[in-house]
């Protein structure tokens, strides 16, 4: 799953953030991928969720 590293910065300061996850990333444990940016130049922003549609509306699976 995507993560981001502003969610391990909570955890630890970012120079150690950004250094474990080079080990990560060293040790293919983690694959890293370019900032998308779009066409006018704003960063692409992503979210995800899994649901199931029912007959009386959705059921999200991936909250709480």
């Amino acid at each position: 799953l995507p993560f981001a590293l502003r969610w391990i910065v909570k955890e630890w300061e970012e120079k150690e953030a950004r250094r474990l996850l080079d080990i990560l990333i060293k040790k293919k444990a983690v694959k890293a991928y370019a900032i998308l940016v779009e066409a006018s130049g704003k960063t692409v922003a992503q979210a995800e969720h899994t649901f199931i549609p029912t007959q009386t509306g959705v059921t999200v699976t991936t909250i709480g």
